[in-house]
């Protein structure tokens, strides 16, 4: 119980200090009519998270305009934790012809050294993993009447892991 009470305070110090270093404004809820050409921000601060415990985090994000639909953004991610977890992305999200057209495309790629997994079926624990993880996901759709879109999409997503697959509950080499 001592463990659990401390790990709760601790993750909400850390959740608070990291919510109060952010300052970049979230792109997605932008006013159009207040952008001119490329607009900027960087947030980021200390973090806490189960998989990367203490860690730094940094999101520099630009928002910009391809006509008068709302704004479309650009977003780099990158953590590190201080167990040498650590994860990159870029997540884009793009809103053209009036907002008739939106896409959106996110790639990243995870290290994570001491990652935990919860087996529920052969052990029933929680045991550590080391995995990499390419994940990327995608699309690109019309609007054909007011809230309904059509079109493409896609997700990949390739894990590999350093665990011994003999192992009971052994995740293997998976992708998807």
């Amino acid at each position: 119980m001592k463990c659990t009470l401390k790990s709760f305070v601790v993750t909400t110090l850390a959740a608070a200090v990291s919510f109060s270093t952010f300052a970049a404004d979230d792109t997605k809820t932008v006013d159009s009519e207040k952008i001119e050409g490329i607009e900027w921000g960087i947030g980021g601060g200390p973090m806490y998270d189960p998989d990367f415990d203490f860690g730094v985090t940094v999101t520099p994000s630009l928002a910009y305009l391809f006509d008068t639909s709302k704004a479309s953004s650009t977003n780099a991610m990158a953590a590190h934790g201080s167990n040498k977890n650590w994860n990159v992305g870029v997540d884009n999200y793009w809103y053209m012809f009036d907002d008739r057209v939106k896409a959106q495309f996110y790639a990243a790629y995870t290290d994570a050294a001491d990652l935990t997994f919860f087996d529920p079926f052969v052990t029933k624990r929680v045991q550590p993993i080391a995995v990499q993880t390419i994940s990327s996901r995608g699309h690109l759709v019309y609007q054909v009447f007011e809230n309904a879109y059509i079109g493409p999409s896609f997700r990949f997503n390739k894990r590999t892991n350093e665990r011994d697959s003999s192992e009971p509950g052994s995740l293997g080499n998976s992708s998807s």
